[in-house]
């Protein structure tokens, strides 16, 4: 690069920096004439900004923060919500002790159940609802229906086992058949050990240790829905004697399958009360609200037996509470901070100090956050938990703008401090406004090109940050200054640092809070070690091995994600996730995995079941399809 280049450069360079230092002075002035205006406008446009509170929602799908929404799985996901709309909620209880397979802690399970049963919730139309209400409900075929079935069987089929699977459908006249099931007895969909007895009172209650075993070994037959089911699958940690049959087991799992109302859903476009995005009608989210605080209650409990629970609404739930229970640190935090912020701007004596400054400076940086929060609320653009971090970035960099605005009013010279007080408010905004520009600048067009990115969990942080960014500038370089400018007023005129209403008359500062500790000790102490031959060996030393620490952990750096991470690990969502994992872990909580080896083995199962066996001719594979094998890969399928 030529002279010339660099000196071109150098004239833009102070054309930009000189304009800028001639807007903030006269804005710095301006500000500093009418400080108590500015105030007001400063109030009024945070209030109008946070009126989009209103619109306020928190996102925590995982498929609308984490995957971009131009994706075929979400063009997928979106289809299926659509087409085949999922009215499903499912509630899991685990129960974890030594040995759960007790009759003491069976009929503790069965005691629990009575108490979600007896739940009871109120919907907007003032009806009382339970379980009964609100549950996914199937035919019930167990006891004098089961026996009146084998009944029938027996006398169709003399030659099959009565205990063998049957599918009704088949057997009679479709016509005979659709008059049957509309007349079947329903149940709530419950999937537990309890249903080995049929869930009935007199005999859980009459159970011995004996007996519980003896049922997990020999029941295959559900007693309340009468169709075959494999208890042992909702075991974990299983203990068996020497011929295989079950001794023991850690823990069990019972599920209880809840419906969606979406009638409800269309009509009033609910949103719950946490302003999550989840599609569930109120009286089912209250139900479920109830279900967890029952379960959770720990009297009467057996001492020994551990009871933890997931219910549909627990991640929503559990974001709630770990962004209060965030508030509670947020405070001692900015309690902390205030006590930093006093020492660096005020002085140890009684007029000097600026603790009313100190509180109103932070003030301004949640003013910006509410800004923030209520113009991206206005515009729709969800909260995301990766967002409860942002008031935390805010208060760094508002803090830091403060005490560039206070450093450049004390290092004004000697003719600047001859000024009135609104020049040497200009003067100090002059130098002050360049340097918080560059840094704000520089920080909203990081954020700002963020924005750009596909994932919408980031793009929406980003959009955040960088209105925030904004909105700090403008009430740092403004409202702060405004309450400096009336601040300063009461000082020169001897008024008490906190009550401002009160004039100390013949005061004069004592010696001890003209020293400025930390400018002493950057000045005379730290140069004076940092510059000695072995303090530069030993900081060059100490930089390398980090760059090479730094290096290998680079080395080491994986990619992985599970949502479970971003639980507090206190939480009893955690717990039982945590066990979950440990008890079940070849089985998702939600649900299998659907991948090419799963979906093999399940269609074949299907495709050989008394139900599914006469889809066979429906598809034409790549190979033979072969009973208990996985299916050969699909080539046509046939659809009717």
């Amino acid at each position: 690069m030529g002279k010339s280049d660099r000196n071109c450069l150098a004239a833009v360079s102070d054309a930009v920096a000189g304009s800028l230092e001639k807007f903030f002075y006269r804005y710095g002035k301006s500000v500093a004439t009418h400080p108590k205006k500015y105030i007001a406008a400063c109030f009024l446009i945070t209030a109008f900004c946070c009126l989009g509170f209103f619109n306020f929602y928190a996102e925590n799908r995982p498929e609308k923060l984490w995957i971009p929404q131009d994706s075929d799985y979400v063009n997928t996901l979106n289809w299926q919500a659509v087409n085949f709309p999922n009215n499903q909620r499912v509630e899991l209880t685990l129960y974890e002790a030594d040995n759960v397979l007790t009759a003491r802690y069976i009929q503790e399970m069965y005691r629990q159940q009575k108490a979600v049963h007896d739940i009871t919730v109120t919907d907007k139309y003032n009806r009382s609802l339970t379980q009964d209400n609100l549950c996914f409900r199937v035919p019930a075929l167990g006891g004098e229906m089961h026996q009146e079935l084998r009944n029938v069987k027996a006398q169709l089929f003399p030659d099959r086992d009565l205990d063998s699977e049957l599918d009704w459908s088949i057997a009679f006249d479709k016509g005979i058949y659709y008059q049957f099931y509309e007349k079947m007895p329903t149940a709530c969909l419950e999937l537990s050990i309890l249903d080995i007895w049929g869930k009935n009172q007199t005999i859980i209650y009459s159970l011995t240790d004996e007996d519980v075993i003896n049922g997990i070994n020999t029941a295959n037959i559900s007693a309340m829905y009468s169709y075959p089911i494999n208890f042992k699958k909702f075991l974990g940690d299983i203990k068996k004697n020497t011929t295989g049959h079950v001794v023991g087991a850690r823990s069990s799992l019972a599920q209880i399958v809840m419906e969606i109302n979406r009638t409800e859903i269309d009509l009033v476009k609910l949103a719950n009360d946490a302003g999550l995005a989840e599609e569930v009608d109120m009286a089912l989210y209250d139900w479920e609200g109830e279900f967890i605080r029952v379960l959770r209650n720990d009297s009467g409990r057996p001492e020994g037996l551990g009871v933890f629970l997931q219910a549909q609404r627990s991640f929503g739930e559990i974001s709630g509470e770990t962004i209060l229970g965030d508030v509670a640190f947020l405070v001692v935090g900015m309690i902390l901070l205030f006590v930093y912020v006093q020492l660096m701007l005020g002085k140890f004596n009684m007029v000097e100090n600026r603790p009313v400054l100190s509180v109103l400076g932070l003030m301004s940086i949640f003013m910006a956050v509410g800004i923030s929060f209520g113009l991206c609320s206005a515009f729709g653009i969800p909260y995301g938990p990766v967002h409860s971090i942002l008031p935390l970035l805010m208060l760094g960099l508002g803090v830091d703008d403060m005490f560039v605005i206070v450093q450049c009013w004390h290092n004004l010279n000697q003719e600047e401090r001859r000024l009135d007080l609104h020049k040497r408010m200009g003067c100090a905004l002059r130098h002050a406004g360049v340097a918080i520009t560059v840094t704000s600048l520089t920080d909203f067009a990081a954020f700002a090109i963020g924005s750009s990115t596909v994932l919408p969990a980031l793009r929406s942080f980003c959009i955040y940050s960088a209105l925030g960014i904004v909105a700090l500038f403008m009430l740092q370089a403004t409202f702060f200054v405004a309450w400096f400018t009336l601040d300063q007023t009461r000082l020169e005129d001897n008024r008490n640092g906190l009550l401002w209403c009160y004039k100390h008359k013949n005061w004069t500062p004592n010696k001890c809070s003209q020293y400025d500790l930390c400018q002493m000790f950057f000045d005379k102490i730290y140069p004076k070690y940092l510059l000695m031959t072995p303090v530069k060996m030993v900081v060059l030393l100490m930089t390398v091995g980090v760059f090479a620490t730094s290096i290998w952990g680079v080395t080491n750096l994986r990619q992985e994600f599970n949502p479970v991470w971003f639980i507090p690990q206190s939480s009893y969502l955690f717990q039982f996730l945590y066990r979950a994992q440990e008890y079940y872990p070849d089985a998702d909580i939600n649900g299998k995995s659907m991948n090419e080896t799963f979906f093999s083995a399940a269609l074949s199962a299907f495709l050989y079941s008394p139900v599914g066996s006469r889809f066979q001719t429906y598809f034409n594979f790549d190979g033979n399809l072969t009973i208990a094998q996985p299916a050969p890969p699909v080539t046509v399928r046939l659809i009717i």
